[in-house]
C-alpha cells in the first residue's frame, strides 16, 4: 500500500540541489542533499557535509561534517576521503590533531593518485 512514499529521482534531484547551492538557495539545497545523502548518494554526503564544515543554511558543525565525509568515505569515495583528511587540518582543529596521521592520510590518497590530495 502506497504510504505517502514519493518517487525521488536522484539524477534530476542532485542536479537541483546543486543549482540551489550555487544561487545561494542554501535551505533548499540543505533539503534535497540531506534527502539523497540520507539514501546513500556520495555526492550529496560529500555536498553536505561542505555545508555543515561551513555553515551554509545551517549552524557550522564540524561534526556532522565529519559524519556525512565518513558516509562517502565508506563508500571508497576518494573524494570524500580527501575532505575527512582535510577537516582535520581546519585551522580551529589543527592544534589538537597529530600531524603524523594528518600526514598519513594524505599520503593514502596521493598513493591511489588522488591528483585533489597531492596538493595538501
Amino acid at each position: 500500500m502506497f504510504k505517502g512514499i514519493v518517487s525521488f529521482d536522484h539524477k534530476r534531484s542532485y542536479n537541483i540541489a546543486k543549482y540551489t547551492y550555487d544561487n545561494k538557495d542554501y535551505k533548499s539545497a540543505l533539503w534535497y542533499l540531506s534527502t539523497l545523502a540520507e539514501q546513500g548518494h556520495v555526492s550529496a554526503q560529500n555536498d553536505l557535509g561542505d555545508m555543515y564544515k561551513k555553515g551554509l543554511g545551517i549552524q557550522q558543525d564540524y561534526a556532522m561534517a565529519k559524519y556525512w565525509y565518513k558516509q562517502a568515505s565508506k563508500q571508497d569515495n576518494l573524494k570524500g576521503h580527501t575532505n575527512l583528511c582535510a577537516l582535520r587540518i581546519t585551522p580551529k582543529k589543527s592544534k589538537y590533531e597529530n600531524y603524523k596521521d594528518i600526514f598519513q592520510c594524505f599520503s593514502f590518497l596521493a598513493e591511489q593518485d588522488y591528483v585533489k590530495a597531492q596538493f595538501f
